[in-house]
């Protein structure tokens, strides 16, 4: 395609239609399938000068300033929500920040509170649905796999109140836990840990999600559009092939959330006894899992934008030149929301 002329046709249809906020949403999306980030963030604020009661301009000013941290996104977050404090987009933003792994503010109660926000603001949003879906796949992953490393650890944290030996505790305890995974991935192979997620993830009792969903019967959604693979697709056949979706990416990264389990629980053991923090505070979960050593295969080609939605297959970089004019149609003209903005390499 011709990109230059597509900006051109946006650039002057903002001047002549500027009224309608759809025009501004397909500006920022351009400008980030032509990895100019900064570019995308000027235009949606821009854009919501004009139209600052539109969630989803909102949402995808959030999810822009994913890249800048969590101080810039929570910012953002806040202003959003002042704006449009009804927006399901905008919750389901806010449930994802608080879904990532990688976040400090990662919090499956709070997530799990901004996802039922989403559902009943915004129930046309099929994302919310599929993200709520995550955090009761990850829920029951962490219920199963985590409670013994989070007990072991609770033991040693007993009557320690300085930040720096917490932070130790828990590095120690997070590099015990990869160790024993990396170790059974070696000695039995990657099937004996699949099986054992998929034979846990197969007793999870999604029917209430699934007759919610239906009867919601949502009709757009970056990751909705990715799971329908036809128009006739119903909620719970997108839903069935999203559980199918999380659970492969399960296969490879189910430690990082386990370890973001174990950092949770140690910072909530601070809070809890009051620990003097004297300026200090727990590493993040990359730097912790930076200590243990890039020798461990597990960790290779993990990141935090990897976790940014429900799906890693999305999240990763995507150059549209060397797709098939099918699989560009289809991201072009399937989901008016946002490519990942990260660069290639």
């Amino acid at each position: 395609g011709n990109r230059d002329l597509a900006k051109a046709i946006l650039c002057k249809t903002r001047m002549e239609a500027k009224s309608d906020w759809k025009v501004w949403l397909q500006s920022v999306s351009l400008e980030v399938r032509s990895r100019n980030r900064e570019l995308a963030i000027k235009l949606a604020q821009q854009g919501l000068m004009d139209h600052s009661g539109t969630g989803r301009l909102w949402a995808t000013l959030v999810q822009l300033r994913e890249e800048d941290g969590e101080e810039h996104q929570m910012s953002a977050l806040k202003k959003a929500l002042s704006a449009v404090p009804k927006s399901g987009e905008v919750w389901c933003e806010a449930a994802r920040m608080h879904l990532n792994p990688f976040s400090p503010c990662f919090d499956l109660k709070i997530s799990s509170r901004h996802l039922d926000f989403a559902t009943k603001f915004t129930p046309q949003y099929g994302d919310s649905f599929l993200e709520t879906l995550r955090h009761q796949i990850v829920s029951t992953l962490i219920v199963r796999f985590a409670a013994d490393h989070i007990k072991t650890m609770k033991t040693a944290l007993e009557d320690c109140f300085d930040v720096k030996e917490i932070s130790e505790i828990l590095g120690s305890s997070i590099e015990k836990m990869i160790s024993q995974f990396a170790e059974e991935v070696e000695n039995s192979g990657n099937n004996s840990i699949t099986n054992e997620i998929y034979s846990t993830l197969s007793t999870l009792d999604t029917n209430e999600l699934e007759l919610r969903c239906s009867n919601a019967d949502p009709n757009y959604g970056k990751l909705w559009f990715h799971s329908r693979l036809r128009p006739s697709d119903t909620a719970r056949t997108v839903l069935k092939r999203a559980k199918q979706e999380i659970c492969k990416d399960l296969d490879d990264c189910a430690f990082i959330y386990i370890a973001a389990a174990l950092r949770k629980e140690a910072n909530t053991y601070i809070k809890l006894k009051g620990v003097s923090s004297n300026g200090e505070s727990l590493p993040n979960l990359m730097t912790l899992l930076e200590r243990i050593g890039q020798d461990i295969k597990l960790l290779e080609g993990i990141s935090r934008a990897d976790f940014v939605t429900g799906f890693m297959e999305v999240n990763r970089e995507i150059d549209l030149q060397s797709l098939s004019l099918f699989n560009r149609r289809k991201i072009l003209f399937g989901s008016d929301l946002l490519l990942t903005w990260k660069p290639l390499n």
